[in-house]
């Protein structure tokens, strides 16, 4: 069995920053940006999905239909991906929750038994407003 653990602990899109809509729940074409990696992720095999998320936002994902586990801060984090590491009986995925990648992204770094760990991660542009930066390691 294969499970992710999708945070959505920081990334609030400045428009809803007041609500505290966490920019997971963004609309992306006909659906939200977290359920469209939540299919990408389910067609790769990964039977099941949870959110981390700070209090202000789990019910706006509670009520999106995902599972969700409050955490407070950092330390929260910490202790509930250990908790879900020591259960799981099969491959563990990390990611964030408001990532945006085409399908072949996804699939080369978690479509293969040969790819053990993998990370996609990216960091804010800066102010001009030019897009982060794509690092590729080990042809990834």
């Amino acid at each position: 069995m294969t499970y992710a653990v999708l945070f959505a602990t920081t990334g609030v899109a400045d428009s809803a920053e007041a609500s505290g809509t966490p920019a997971a729940l963004l609309p992306l074409g006909d659906r939200t940006v977290l359920a469209r990696l939540t299919a990408q992720l389910r067609g790769l095999g990964v039977d099941r999905a949870v959110v981390l998320a700070r209090p202000a936002s789990a019910a706006g994902l509670r009520a999106a239909g995902f599972q969700v586990i409050e955490c407070h801060d950092v330390r929260d984090e910490f202790r509930a991906v250990s908790r879900i590491a020591r259960a799981a009986r099969g491959r563990l995925v990390l990611g964030a929750a408001d990532l945006v990648a085409s399908e072949s992204v996804v699939k080369a770094l978690l479509g293969t038994a040969t790819h053990r760990d993998a990370a996609l991660a990216g960091r804010a542009g800066d102010s001009g407003g030019s897009y982060p930066e794509l690092v590729t390691q080990r042809g990834r």
